[in-house]
């Protein structure tokens, strides 16, 4: 078993100039800890991902359809379907 917590995953971060560390790798699954500054610049994505929100809150912009985020909630969103894969 594998465990994380939020405070470990985000002093991973601190001290780097990057915004995301990978924590975990296993076959397909990938795992990350993701801190944007204020505007997440990422383009859609070649497959599904999950983003659980540990601090902040915002709004979520997936495939055209806005939706709201805080502490606690977790958005799922599909892979991009013109990515080719």
């Amino acid at each position: 078993m594998t465990k994380f917590t939020i405070r470990d995953s985000l002093q991973k971060l601190s001290g780097h100039n990057e915004n995301s560390s990978t924590l975990f790798r296993h076959g397909t699954l990938e795992v990350e800890i993701y801190k944007p500054e204020k505007l997440d610049p990422q383009k859609p994505h070649s497959r599904d991902e999950v983003y659980v929100i540990a601090t902040g809150s915002g709004e979520f912009l997936c495939d055209g359809e806005k939706q709201s985020f805080t502490v606690g909630d977790v958005c799922l969103c599909p892979r991009a379907s013109n990515t080719g894969s």
